[in-house]
């Protein structure tokens, strides 16, 4: 699901728990999908950016942000890949980080 509702080969996010996130302004921009029961998607109404996500079956209490929309100084490498057995077959994974199925 995730390169579907990505269109792109994989996506870099940071992972929270819900209870410490919450968006101070802009509500009235953010669209929301319910991919399935526990699969969700926020996404900006004027230019379609992805948001966050939200995969309770994975990761229960938690909220994806996408990496690539935080604007300010952020400089976290990678820790763990995650969903790698549905990557495309011509993406290769780094070795030097751990593997979360």
């Amino acid at each position: 699901m995730c390169r579907s509702l990505s269109g792109a080969d994989y996506s870099s996010w940071v992972v929270i728990p819900s209870a410490q996130f919450s968006i101070r302004s802009g509500q009235d921009d953010i669209a929301h999908y319910q991919a399935s029961e526990n699969f969700s998607k926020s996404f900006c109404k004027n230019c379609g950016s992805t948001i966050s996500c939200v995969n309770d079956d994975k990761f229960p209490g938690h909220i994806y942000l996408a990496k690539g929309g935080i604007t300010s100084e952020f400089d976290m490498p990678a820790q763990i890949q995650v969903f790698t057995e549905f990557k495309a077959r011509w993406v290769t994974l780094d070795e030097s980080i751990p593997v979360f199925n």
